[in-house]
């Protein structure tokens, strides 16, 4: 069982199920659907995470990331398996063409391509995505956002000003579920990542993520209260937002990366599961 939980984990399974589960909840509060956004979306997140952890494993090694070992220690797999879900990646991608598909999905295929990479800078002032002050949990929290929200509004409904806004707390519940990360990895990331942890201590950093997620249960609250969503829909991301509350309660730097890596993340498919009960 220990071994299936850390290949979910640890091959990026486990992470696109989330994203998907963001993905399906936002095609029910549109009241639309596609299997063939949702292949893509679990397809790309399985091969862009692999692609990402892979070309940060020669110059990210660290005793205390598991993951990255476990991949180098399964690289040829793990090649294999991003190789794969590309394929079925580029799949989907052509079920979807069309101008706007490619206009919309570029911004996040270049993000995912730049962002493990360095660059050589005699001046050091920039040298990859990820030396950039606060921007890791930015990138993240929009890109997820983006990708789970505001695509599938431009390509299957029509963006009003409540989709906008949903985009806007998206990105902030997302960041309040990258914290806990930055919590764990409190003593491998660089300090120049400046990440919240780094910047006000662990426990600042954990009333910042409170803040978040009051701040998108509020917006739910008022989404519900404007009619936009039903009240399975609301219930569901109340349970989801009182899970993550107590995981991040009870996080700290001494929590292992399955911890972070499958409970924490386990946020989304929460909400997609109490939906499916609730319905």
């Amino acid at each position: 069982m220990f071994k299936l939980l850390r290949f979910l984990v640890y091959s990026n399974v486990w992470v696109s199920l989330a994203v998907v589960s963001f993905g399906w909840v936002s095609f029910k509060r549109m009241d639309v659907f596609s299997y063939a956004y949702l292949g893509f979306i679990l397809s790309s997140t399985i091969a862009a995470y692999n692609y990402m952890r892979i070309v940060q494993i020669p110059d990210h090694m660290d005793d205390r990331n598991f993951q990255k070992f476990w991949l180098n220690r399964h690289l040829v797999q793990a090649l294999f398996f991003t190789t794969v879900f590309s394929v079925f990646s580029a799949y989907f991608y052509f079920q979807l063409f069309s101008l706007k598909w490619v206009v919309l999905s570029s911004p996040a295929i270049l993000v995912s391509i730049l962002y493990p990479l360095g660059f050589k800078n005699p001046f050091r002032s920039f040298t990859s995505l990820r030396s950039v002050p606060g921007l890791k949990l930015l990138l993240i929290a929009v890109s997820w956002s983006y990708i789970t929200h505001l695509i599938p509004v431009l390509l299957f409904d029509t963006l009003d000003w409540l989709s906008g806004l949903e985009f806007v707390f998206r990105s902030v519940f997302v960041a309040a579920l990258v914290i806990p990360f930055d919590i764990r990895d409190l003593g491998i990331d660089e300090s120049s990542m400046k990440t919240l942890p780094q910047t006000f201590g662990i426990h600042k950093a954990k009333l910042i993520a409170f803040v978040f997620t009051g701040i998108y249960l509020l917006w739910k609250g008022i989404e519900y209260q404007l009619g936009v969503v039903s009240t399975s829909y609301f219930l569901s991301w109340v349970g989801g937002i009182l899970f993550l509350c107590v995981l991040i309660f009870r996080m700290n730097n001494k929590r292992s990366e399955l911890y972070c890596g499958f409970w924490i993340e386990a946020t989304p498919i929460v909400v997609a599961i109490l939906l499916l009960l609730l319905n």
